[in-house]
């Protein structure tokens, strides 16, 4: 019992993550493990190798609010994102399946880069010093950075509520599109779970931007419910946040300067006008 989920947290490639599981799932399924008491084993174990307070698997350091987990420890922390350590015997199995499905579908070997904690924590700190973003995002969702060491297939990286609805988890994976930059490439997360904190959900923005966007000269009109308006939004907060900043030099934006000076002026007003 012991030795199926060690072997689960030791590996830092999702491909053996779903390897392992289905080892598991086939155990619990022979009866060759006491299915509660491995349940509560596994749950136990997950909040362990999280590094984390064994209060909250998500809480973040107290002088950070925000918590990055490398290629190395972001397992534990990934598998409670997707629901594992929840629940009853019959809903951790649900949820294994799920997980082999999920990994079986989308994650393939690592083919070109990923971000590092250290240019993470670079971008982190640039950014809290021009706006008050953890005053927004981590207020109610603890911010989890999850380093995945494969690619997806579809997406360099994603932002999203955990399965426990308690945190924001960005997952940055080694990004099969190599002409991504990195640093541009997490600060549109950010901007995800900026827009997702304030609006609500991962699907809509603040108000405030539609009226903002719709106000730019020449731009095509958006409406709540435009599937395109949240990667706009991600798009105009990673900008506002580039622009004058070290971070300039990521930018992949070939717009005027003074499209980028809307972009900051309309953040700027935004955490103002929202008491941040």
């Amino acid at each position: 019992m012991y030795d199926l989920i060690n072997d689960l947290m030791q590996t830092d490639d999702l491909l053996e993550v779903k390897r392992h599981l289905i080892t598991i799932d086939e155990a619990i399924e022979r009866n060759e493990v006491n299915r509660s008491q491995f349940c509560k084993l596994l749950s136990s174990t997950i909040i362990e190798w999280s590094v984390m307070p064994r209060s909250s698997i998500f809480q973040p350091e107290k002088d950070k609010r925000y918590h990055i987990y490398s290629a190395e420890t972001s397992i534990a922390p990934y598998l409670a994102s997707v629901g594992l350590m929840l629940g009853r015997v019959s809903e951790v199995r649900k949820h294994i399946k799920e997980i082999i499905a999920d990994i079986d579908a989308t994650i393939i070997e690592p083919t070109g880069i990923c971000t590092t904690v250290e240019q993470e924590e670079m971008v982190l700190a640039v950014l809290l010093e021009k706006f008050s973003y953890l005053e927004v995002v981590s207020t109610r969702k603890p911010l989890s950075v999850l380093n995945i060491n494969n690619t997806h297939r579809l997406f360099n990286s994603t932002c999203g509520v955990d399965e426990s609805a308690s945190a924001f988890v960005i997952h940055m994976y080694n990004m099969k599109n190599i002409s991504f930059i990195p640093e541009y490439v997490f600060l549109h997360e950010l901007g995800h779970a900026l827009q997702a904190a304030m609006s609500g959900s991962v699907l809509t923005v603040p108000d405030e931007f539609i009226d903002f966007h719709n106000s730019l000269p020449g731009t095509p009109r958006i409406e709540h419910g435009n599937t395109d308006a949240p990667e706009l939004f991600a798009d105009a907060f990673a900008i506002a946040v580039m622009r004058g900043t070290e971070l300039y030099r990521f930018d992949p934006f070939h717009f005027s300067d003074g499209l980028k000076g809307l972009f900051e002026a309309f953040f700027e007003e935004l955490f103002t006008t929202r008491g941040y």
